[in-house]
């Protein structure tokens, strides 16, 4: 399944989310229907018969509907094969280059995600390492091309590194909240 939306209803600890579902037994992930689920989050329990349903839609925008978020697109990260190194390009025309401990580029890897943050002024950089494990990287934009690093067991493979999703994460820096975009079908795995 792939999820399009999370709606909060007039009950607090249950939620509707509307979902994509899809034929993972064919190459191409045929979408086959959308549902809508209800789903308490105290009981862990979840319907799809609306005959069921014990909450109603709250059409009122509350929550990150109503949060300003960071403009990424003025970003851009670029790597070499078999490099430590990626070039951050910032407003189209400010180049950095930072030196990734632990990462280097291999063309069927994950691509390093990014999102920087006005508030902290930094950027942050998620990247696989060895062993198919990931570190984060945040990064000043100042002449000494400063980064702290942290590995981490975070595994980022469910977040979508597809270079068609131009300026996908969203940061709601009034909250210190990231949203990534999720891989769509997680049929294998």
């Amino acid at each position: 399944p792939r999820v399009n939306e999370i709606q909060l209803t007039n009950i607090k600890t249950i939620v509707h989310v509307t979902a994509n579902i899809f034929d993972c037994s064919k190459d191409d992930d045929e979408f086959l229907y959308e549902t809508v689920l209800e789903v308490d989050l105290v009981l862990g329990i979840s319907t799809e018969d609306k005959a069921l349903f014990k909450a109603s839609p709250n059409d009122q925008s509350k929550g990150l509907y109503a949060q300003e978020t960071v403009d990424q697109s003025g970003y851009s990260i670029s790597s070499q094969e078999n490099s430590e190194e990626i070039l951050v390009t910032k407003d189209g025309s400010e180049t950095f280059f930072y030196t990734l401990p632990g990462y280097n580029f291999l063309p069927n890897d994950v691509p390093p995600i990014s999102f920087y943050s006005a508030k902290m002024e930094r950027l942050y950089i998620s990247y696989l390492i060895k062993n198919e494990k990931f570190a984060i990287a945040s990064c000043l934009f100042d002449d000494q091309n400063q980064c702290d690093y942290s590995d981490t067991d975070f595994n980022f493979a469910g977040v979508d590194t597809d270079v068609s999703i131009v300026n996908a994460n969203k940061v709601y820096d009034s909250v210190q909240l990231v949203s990534m975009p999720a891989v769509c079908c997680l049929c294998n795995g």
